[in-house]
């Protein structure tokens, strides 16, 4: 049986908060709002797999050959 992986969330660290995914630092005191910064952050560092698949499909039909 597979242990049960947790998508990336906030850890509190003090003051600040860190990705629990890959560790990046958040300052609480930064520009927007800490929710609206990590959202962002997981957009773009950490999509969904079916997004991953999705990505890699389509990066794949714009390097095909062309007739």
């Amino acid at each position: 049986m597979e242990p049960h992986k947790l998508p990336p969330h906030l850890i509190s660290d003090g003051d600040n908060k860190h990705c629990s995914a890959c560790n990046l630092l958040f300052r609480t005191a930064g520009d927007g709002s800490l929710s609206q910064r990590f959202a962002q952050h997981i957009r773009a560092r950490h999509k969904p797999e079916e997004e991953k698949g999705d990505e890699k499909q389509a990066d794949s039909q714009k390097h095909t050959p062309e007739s």
